[in-house]
């Protein structure tokens, strides 16, 4: 998501460079450029190399974007308020915070070096992921000396519908140090309902895993909006079928 973000401000600032106004503050639309809109009733999408499909979020304004390993997907806003003249650093971030408020991922992790692993090791592997902040790190980048992770809450529990090895769990994380964030803010990264599951039918004898996420970014001190958008993201926490690995490009249908 760094690459969006990047874009993202590069593209505020070549907007107001060209801006003028006498006004306190200006209304920037935000679309899914450097990403793909989704249609309304999107159907099914999937990931043949990793054997899986799922049903996107359903709404207005889901963007997508393809990745080595299956899909993002974010809901920015259809706009945002910023300064006029001149917007500072702060600024340029809450609209960055605006934009990626709302992710989702459908994304095959690397594989679990367990054959035919049972729930409860799945369990155990996503428990030791939470602790060892690999899925903030994916969300919200690499650990390091200024960006700091903070396991706040975590609940994990297995979860036997899907007809394989899964596991549910929510995790509430602080983050210090966030891209464009300024030194004194602390970033929540609160994962809701999330799967993972060891895919019943891997390409090689060690079990390739699959995540569903739904993450909420957001300023400490703020309020969760998640629950507003759980009717469009819940089917979609719920969509995961598997199919027969193949070794193809991943396309969306």
């Amino acid at each position: 998501m760094k690459r969006y973000v990047s874009w993202l401000v590069c593209g505020l600032f070549l907007v107001l460079a060209g801006f003028c106004s006498a006004a306190d503050s200006i209304s920037i639309p935000l679309d899914c450029k450097g990403l793909q809109a989704l249609g309304a009733g999107q159907q099914r999408i999937e990931v043949p190399a990793a054997g899986f499909s799922v049903m996107p979020p359903q709404g207005e304004n889901w963007c997508v974007r393809s990745t080595a390993s299956g899909f993002t997907f974010l809901k920015p806003p259809a706009s945002v308020e910023i300064p006029a003249q001149p917007p500072v650093p702060n600024d340029l971030f809450q609209v960055v915070l605006q934009a990626v408020r709302f992710m989702g991922m459908a994304l095959a992790l690397p594989e679990f070096g367990t054959e035919h692993p049972s729930p409860e090791q799945i369990k155990v592997v996503v428990d030791e992921l939470i602790s060892h902040h690999f899925f903030s790190q994916v969300v919200g980048g690499i650990s390091s000396a200024e960006r700091r992770f903070q396991l706040v809450e975590s609940h994990s529990a297995v979860d036997g519908s899907f007809g394989a090895s899964c596991v549910r769990f929510d995790a509430k994380v602080a983050e210090q140090g966030a891209f464009l964030a300024p030194p004194d803010v602390v970033i929540n990264l609160n994962f809701f309902n999330n799967l993972v599951c060891a895919h019943p039918q891997p390409t090689s004898a060690k079990n390739s895993l699959v995540w569903i996420s739904f993450v909420e970014v957001y300023r400490e001190g703020d309020q969760s909006a998640a629950a507003a958008l759980s009717r469009e993201v819940e089917p979609f926490l719920r969509s995961l079928e598997f199919t027969g690995p193949k070794i193809v490009r991943y396309q969306i249908n």
